[in-house]
């Protein structure tokens, strides 16, 4: 039986709780990370007032988690020790509740904010990563659908960000550095993000309490990124598509009818002319009409009526079956009929339908898992750690064993004619005949560049090579050279003059 969490009688120190965590670890050493994980989530929702050391100790115990491997950095497959994958359950029965407690969301959202900035880099990243394979978008997989089922989906990941990190644009009073900047960073400088990643965190920014300017510098930052020289040079069709949609659903204002003065037009920023220029001058053609079509509706966006507008004279529905004319199509649908306002509780009943699932998932693939976890070794295994927090009992004995009894293999005569065949017929076997020609081992005699080369290459009766490659270099340099010296006619003739008539 796992060891509960320490109580407000006991001490909440990292390593003694960690050490308390030991025998649990000793009986489930093919995924302590999932232990520990799960621990630590429990010790979140055990505490009914959180108190500074409560959050000390919790953000000790995270960074620890971060250190040793248990959250992905970078887009490769999950680990099945991942951090919020393991505690992915808890969260899902947390949100599922109406309205969630308000103890476990100030102390997910105080532990992480506490994080340095290295492993609260890391932690976004992961939490991200994470999501994108736990949130698919519903059937038919369109993330640019406006369906009822997508914008659940999109709301629900919005909402896990929003529990766990706070609304978009708070002010971190307990960390280095805000989180919704840390994250801007990360989705803007680094690729591997989809479609509704971008559809998460611009719903993020239109929940309550978030901050309309960091709204905005959120667009500026998608315009700046999708600008980049560097991205537009060599940038994946893939991360273009993201901050394209990034930067739709972010410029867009909450309320057309109503702009504020929080949520500037993204059209007068200087960068948007640049954008549409190097798009223009893109050699992709796709590249091109995401420019066009990112001037458009940014343009649109803070039309008066009357306005004149923005037309490249592109027509995206008349594409003739091309795929890069059917994507801008799905962007374009996108952003104009993005809900501002969806549903509120179809994501709720959506979060059901993941936890439901995930519990089948775990119960019959329960025993999978373990195996490949058993079998499977990564530079981030806890096991290859020197933590003495985190040390395991040693691997046993290895299943492959070599038995003492197996004699060597004897070479037969037809094994060395399969390996050197014989020589075709008609051929004397000469054995001082070398394996390897010897001319074609030297290196190449480069071609001479100047008259003096010239002249060495022919002097060298040693080494015919070299005469060969003179001669047939030496009439392309003498035709070439043949014009030295008529610099100095103009001059050389009244010196002559002179000595005539001395």
């Amino acid at each position: 039986m796992a060891p509960s969490p320490p109580s407000d009688h006991q001490t909440t120190n990292s390593n003694d709780w960690i050490a308390a965590c030991q025998p649990t670890l000793n009986h489930t050493e093919a995924a302590p990370g999932k232990c520990l994980s799960r621990q630590f989530c429990n010790l979140i929702h055990s505490r009914p007032a959180p108190t500074d050391h409560d959050i000390h100790t919790l953000q000790t115990l995270l960074a620890k988690l971060i250190n040793t491997g248990f959250l992905a950095r970078d887009s490769h497959p999950i680990h099945p020790e991942h951090f919020f994958a393991s505690v992915w359950p808890h969260l899902l029965a947390t949100l599922r509740r109406d309205p969630p407690p308000a103890a476990p969301r100030l102390l997910w959202r105080a532990a992480i904010a506490s994080l340095p900035r290295t492993e609260l880099k890391t932690l976004l990243a992961g939490l991200l990563l994470h999501l994108q394979s736990a949130l698919p978008p519903p059937a038919p997989h369109d993330p640019f659908s406006t369906a009822p089922e997508t914008a659940a989906a999109e709301h629900a990941g919005a909402e896990i960000l929003a529990f766990l990190l706070g609304p978009w644009g708070a002010e971190n009073r307990r960390g280095s550095c805000d989180i919704h900047e840390l994250l801007t960073e990360i989705v803007t400088r680094s690729e591997g993000w989809t479609v509704l990643t971008a559809r998460w965190i611009a719903r993020w920014t239109t929940l309550e309490e978030s901050t309309p300017a960091a709204r905005a510098r959120l667009a500026h930052a998608a315009l700046a990124a999708f600008a980049s020289v560097n991205q537009i040079a060599q940038g994946s069709p893939g991360h273009h598509t993201f901050l394209l949609v990034l930067l739709l659903l972010t410029a867009a204002p909450i309320d057309p009818h109503h702009p504020t003065t929080d949520h500037p037009n993204i059209a007068l920023d200087p960068v948007f002319v640049a954008a549409i220029q190097r798009s223009l001058g893109s050699l992709r053609t796709q590249f091109r009409l995401m420019g066009m079509l990112m001037a458009e509706l940014l343009t649109g966006f803070s039309r008066l009526p009357g306005d004149p507008t923005l037309d490249f004279g592109h027509d995206f529905q008349n594409h003739n079956g091309a795929p890069e004319d059917r994507l801008c199509l799905n962007i374009r649908n996108l952003a104009l009929a993005w809900p501002v306002d969806p549903p509120e509780t179809r994501w709720r009943e959506l979060l059901a339908s993941v936890a439901s699932a995930t519990d089948t998932q775990h119960t019959t693939g329960h025993q999978e898992s373990r195996d490949i976890t058993q079998r499977s070794t990564t530079y981030t295994d806890p096991n290859e750690l020197p933590l003495s927090e985190l040390r395991l009992t040693p691997p046993g004995k290895p299943q492959i064993e070599v038995s003492s009894d197996l004699e060597a293999y004897a070479i037969s005569d037809e094994d060395l004619q399969t390996l050197y065949p014989a020589r075709p017929a008609g051929r004397e076997t000469n054995p001082a005949e070398p394996e390897l020609d010897v001319a074609q081992m030297k290196d190449p005699v480069p071609a001479p560049v100047y008259l003096a080369q010239l002249a060495a290459f022919l002097k060298d009766g040693d080494d015919g090579e070299k005469v060969r490659v003179g001669l047939v270099h030496a009439e392309r340099l003498i035709r070439r050279k043949a014009g030295w010296g008529s610099d100095l006619r103009p001059s050389l003739s009244p010196s002559l003059f002179r000595k005539q008539h001395d």
